[in-house]
C-alpha cells in the first residue's frame, strides 16, 4: 500500500502581525495564504515492522518535520507498522514557501488516507499545530485566511485570478522568522 502527494508551496498574499500579544507571548496574525504550482511529491509506503524510514533530501533521519509528522501520526492513532517516507525536493529550502511543512501536510493526509483515518480537517489542523504553524494552513490548502497565531484556517471560496510570479530566493542563508520576529519586538 502506497500514496504519492503532491506537497504544494504556499505563498502569502497578505500577511499581517497585529500589535497585541496572546498568553503565550505570540503576536495573532492574520494572512491570507494560497498553494502555487511549485510542488515536492511525498510518497508513502506501509511497512509490516514499527520503522521508520527516509530518503528526504537534504534533512534526514528524526529531525526531518515529515518524518516527525509520522511518529505524531503513527502514536496519537495507535498505528500499527511504520512508514517509509521519500520526498523529491522541489521548493527550496528556508525559502519561506513553507517547504518542509508542506511535507509533513502531506504526511499527515497520506497516513490520514492510508489507513481510513476519516479526520476531520480541524483534527488535523490540530496535529499540525504540535509541528508548526504552517503545518496548519498546509494540511487545508487553497486559498484560506489564517489567524491566531497561525492555527485558525479558514477556506475561501473567492475567484483567484491566474497570477505569475517570479520568486528569487536568496543565495545565502535565509533569515529565521524567529528573527524576524525579534527585530518587530524591539520597535
Amino acid at each position: 500500500e502506497r500514496i504519492r502527494l503532491g506537497a504544494y508551496a504556499k505563498f502569502n498574499l497578505s500577511l499581517n502581525l497585529l500589535p497585541e500579544r496572546g498568553e503565550r507571548g505570540y503576536h495573532p496574525v492574520r494572512f491570507l495564504n494560497t498553494q502555487i504550482d511549485l510542488a515536492d511529491t511525498v510518497e508513502l509506503v506501509r511497512l509490516p515492522d514499527p520503522v521508520f524510514t527516509g530518503n528526504i533530501g537534504r534533512v534526514d533521519g528524526e529531525e526531518n518535520i515529515a518524518i516527525r509528522a509520522a511518529h505524531l501520526m503513527f502514536e496519537r492513532h495507535s498505528l500499527p507498522g511504520g512508514l517509509s517516507v521519500t520526498i523529491e525536493k522541489i521548493i527550496p529550502p528556508r525559502s519561506g514557501l513553507g517547504g518542509g511543512s508542506a511535507d509533513a501536510a502531506a504526511v499527515i493526509n497520506g497516513v490520514n488516507e492510508l489507513f481510513s483515518l476519516s479526520l476531520s480537517p480541524g483534527e488535523k489542523v490540530g496535529l499540525g499545530k504540535t509541528l508548526g504553524m504552517d503545518v496548519c494552513y498546509c494540511v487545508i490548502g487553497g486559498l484560506s485566511l489564517v489567524e491566531g497565531i497561525g492555527d485558525v484556517v479558514t477556506p475561501l471560496s473567492l475567484p483567484l485570478p491566474e497570477l505569475n510570479l517570479l520568486i528569487a530566493v536568496p543565495g545565502t542563508k535565509k533569515q529565521s522568522t524567529a528573527w524576524a520576529y525579534s527585530i518587530l519586538n524591539e520597535r
